[in-house]
């Protein structure tokens, strides 16, 4: 049984890595099928440098922004990052390739990471809850994306 100093370290490692944690649960569980693979890094790399540009944007603060980190761009909390990673990861797999062990993983591993997030104040619920539909969103917009192109790539050789 872990102890609450082990816990603690056991939830932040998991919330400081969820990022990578994610890309090689899915990577794993797609292998099979590098497009999934491949659209899955290339998406999140778009959606990371997008988060990148509405952050100075949009400027809200973090709840409690250390004074070393005023006019730093991680002094905004407005989308959190890690709650659209969390929620485009699972969108994805779940519209992809559903099983509920998987599901399981992720969202655990999310729901920590999140958890982490809002303890540490690094994000509100607010921040949380508007970085987690953006990731959502984005994960229905690139399966839509995805089956438009396979449609179109199997029309094409079956001509």
């Amino acid at each position: 049984m872990l102890d609450n100093e082990h816990a603690v370290t056991v939830f932040y490692l998991v919330e400081t890595y969820i990022i990578f944690i994610n890309t090689a649960i899915v990577s794993f569980y797609l292998w099979k099928q590098p497009v999934l693979v491949w659209t899955y890094v290339v998406a999140m790399i778009f959606i990371e440098g997008i988060v990148r540009i509405l952050k100075p944007i949009l400027r809200t603060p973090r709840p409690d922004t250390p004074a070393d980190m005023v006019g730093d761009v991680h002094q905004y909390g407005m989308p959190s990052g890690h709650a659209i990673h969390v929620a485009f990861t699972l969108v994805y797999v779940w519209l992809l390739k559903f099983t509920w062990q998987v599901m399981y993983v992720l969202g655990l591993f999310g729901a920590i990471a999140l958890y982490e997030r809002y303890r540490q104040k690094y994000h509100t619920i607010h921040q949380l809850t508007v970085g987690g539909m953006f990731g959502a969103t984005s994960a229905y917009g690139v399966v839509w994306i995805l089956h438009a192109w396979l449609r179109r790539q199997l029309l094409i050789k079956t001509w």
